[in-house]
């Protein structure tokens, strides 16, 4: 009896194939331990639906080409195949060539214990590698997560940073992050490819494999890429790689699809199901950083155009006031600042509120501002005053001028307590709207 060979037969990332993971032979045998072969409709597909093992008298009946490749070597005559199961699933075959059909049951037991020795050892491999995989993963999507929650913005470096990252976790030849323009899909990112081509391409909704994620916003996983009903050539043609393998997920914000990460031909397999969740997890913490880059371009641009009002108009005034200066520019008097007034300063800062900003973020800070100045400016201008400067988070208000009365003192010191009592209502809405509240006092 010659030494026997030893296969795995179901590998998890793809469960059509089997490979020789194991080889042992006392004679010379052309080397088979590198390529994947399909097992469906052969004898090794008996065996693992079965679960039983199965003895081959002449291997030279098998004609399938798989068959001829594991099955007919030199000096190769007969074969037993035992299945290697663990959980009650096949994970793999041993295969004992040249052994007789009546030396079988002599042998019965020996040959079942190293099967099951076998199967157990396969099994804590597996478990292992898995094990390894998963807390590799997990320091890889907290790397990816701290660095996209603490980044600076800058959406160029964001994304390049995030493919970078992706290209670590997953070991795949090629990737790219499209971002959605309309009705239009164009490169942002790569690694692996040349961005200077990729910038000068863009892909419609629906075209390709990346065009129907983005349309439809459902992830695709494809080990067969050129046959999938969806694959396009465009990207190779104008790359020069060939698509094998393709794993494309939507990047989600707000229930909409506003891009698409996919990543092509995994170098040691096959895509599978743990490859996309991993996926799917970095694509959330991208969806994450690039909404938040997108409310601070926004946050930028409300500053920016608040920044324009206040240098046209340094202070809200009441109607009164804009009276007075009217009628006193009808009059052809000078300027009202040659006035010798006495005034009533009034000035408020919220407290503690550079700990709140940074907590919340620019959107939600810009929002309670406003919402917050829009109340206490009006109980100003109710009390005949005018919001004189915005001061970041408080302002100084001014009674006396340029209407000027004997209650203006009165007036501020009624202001400040209707602002005092005012901060319940101001804080209820604060706490419903943006899950946050004001600190106040004297």
């Amino acid at each position: 009896m010659k030494r026997f060979p030893k296969w795995g037969a179901e590998p998890a990332d793809n469960p059509r194939n089997v490979s020789v993971v194991d080889f042992h032979s006392s004679v010379a045998v052309e080397a088979i331990c590198t390529t994947a072969y399909p097992y469906e409709g052969t004898v090794l597909d008996k065996v693992i639906k079965q679960q039983q093992r199965i003895f081959v008298n002449d291997v030279y009946t098998l004609n399938s080409k798989s068959e001829i490749t594991l099955f007919q070597h030199e000096q190769a005559q007969s074969c037993l195949i035992l299945p290697l199961k663990a959980e009650g699933k096949v994970n793999g075959m041993l295969l004992i060539f040249n052994i007789l059909e009546n030396e079988i049951e002599e042998l019965s037991e020996t040959i079942e214990a190293i099967a099951d020795h076998i199967s157990q050892a396969m099994e804590k491999g597996r478990m292992k590698a898995s094990v390894t995989k998963r807390d590799r993963e997990l320091q890889s999507l907290q790397l990816i997560g701290s660095a996209l929650s603490s980044s600076t913005f800058d959406l160029e470096k964001m994304l390049k940073y995030t493919m970078d990252m992706i290209q670590g976790a997953i070991s795949v030849e090629a990737g790219y992050l499209l971002l959605r323009e309309e009705s239009k899909l164009k490169f942002a990112a790569a690694f692996n490819l040349d961005m200077q081509i990729l910038e000068k391409m863009t892909l419609l909704r629906g075209e390709g494999i990346a065009g129907y994620v983005a349309d439809s916003g459902v992830a695709v996983m494809t080990n067969s890429a050129q046959d999938h009903p969806r694959f396009s050539y465009i990207i190779d043609n104008k790359t020069n790689i060939r698509t094998e393998s393709v794993l494309s997920v939507p990047v989600i914000s707000q229930g909409k699809v506003t891009g698409v990460i996919e990543i092509i031909n995994k170098k040691d397999g096959y895509f599978n199901e743990e490859d996309k969740q991993l996926l799917k997890s970095i694509v959330s913490s991208v969806s994450i950083a690039l909404e938040n880059a997108r409310l601070y371009k926004e946050s930028i641009e409300i500053a920016q155009k608040e920044r324009g009002v206040r240098k046209l108009f340094q202070k809200f005034v009441p109607r009164q006031v804009i009276d007075k200066i009217a009628s006193e520019d009808e009059k052809g008097k000078e300027t009202l600042l040659e006035e010798a007034k006495t005034l009533t300063l009034l000035n408020i800062d919220i407290r503690d509120f550079s700990p709140l900003s940074k907590k919340i973020g620019p959107k939600k800070t810009v929002d309670m501002l406003n919402y917050f100045f829009s109340v206490m400016g009006e109980i100003v201008f109710k009390n005949q005053g005018i919001v004189d400067k915005y001061l970041g988070d408080g302002f100084l208000a001014v009674f006396g001028a340029p209407v000027s009365s004997r209650m203006d003192e009165q007036n501020a010191i009624t202001a400040a307590l209707e602002m005092q009592s005012m901060m319940e209502e101001v804080n209820r809405y604060c706490r419903n709207k943006f899950g946050e509240e004001f600190l106040w006092g004297w």
